[in-house]
């Protein structure tokens, strides 16, 4: 567990917190958005990558590992971008920021508070990082190819799913609870859901490269 226990450590956490606890209650106070966001209890939606980045911040803080303070603010901003879009998103697709629940003002809440303590932790006391790398031997480059050629097949797969799959199986359906349901882009809303991804995805990439 981590020694430090400074403001922005705590912050840091208490955030997280919140936030981790805000992706189980209901983010929309009308039915039909991407992701089941009337319901409580489960992190369907935008809720779900919005909890991986409130686990992942939590985890680095606890466990101070290297390269912490960077990692945090990772983290942070980008789950603040998901939960504060997200919120928008609603309120447009239904006509007015008096259909946003209140799951995702505490959300919103809980990230803004994990920017304030990520900023607030000097990266003087971050323990160094063991950068990793592949060995320098003949295999090295065609096994680099290949890390890009599939990071580059993934990345093309998402896309051309995200927009093949038709509006009513995503915005009201079982479909919602699986991950090919949270990746339309076929309208507004269900396009904010993948935006969401794609920000976790970014966040999350930030944070394993910032701790090594």
């Amino acid at each position: 567990m981590t020694r430090d226990r400074s403001v922005g450590t705590f912050a840091g956490l208490l955030g997280a917190l919140t936030l981790v606890v805000a992706c189980f209650l209901s983010w929309s106070q009308s039915a039909g958005f991407p992701g089941q966001m009337l319901n409580s209890g489960y992190p369907g939606g935008a809720r779900t990558y919005a909890l991986l980045l409130g686990v992942a911040a939590f985890v680095v803080l606890a466990l101070d590992t290297p390269g912490r303070a960077k990692a945090v603010r990772a983290a942070a901003v980008w789950s603040l971008v998901i939960t504060a879009s997200t919120a928008v998103f609603i309120g447009y697709a239904f006509g007015g920021l008096v259909n946003v629940a209140t799951g995702a003002w505490v959300a919103v809440v809980g990230s803004v508070l994990m920017v304030l303590g990520a900023y607030l932790l000097p990266e003087s006391k971050d323990r160094a990082r063991t950068v990793f790398s592949l060995p320098d031997a003949r295999w090295r480059g065609p096994v680099e190819i290949v890390i890009t050629l599939a990071a580059a097949g993934l990345a093309l797969y998402v896309f051309v799913v995200g927009l093949g799959i038709p509006d009513s199986t995503v915005a009201s359906s079982r479909v919602d609870h699986v991950f090919r349901g949270a990746i339309s882009m076929n309208d507004m809303t269900n396009g904010s859901e993948f935006m969401s991804f794609v920000f976790a995805l970014v966040g999350l990439f930030l944070v394993a490269a910032r701790t090594g």
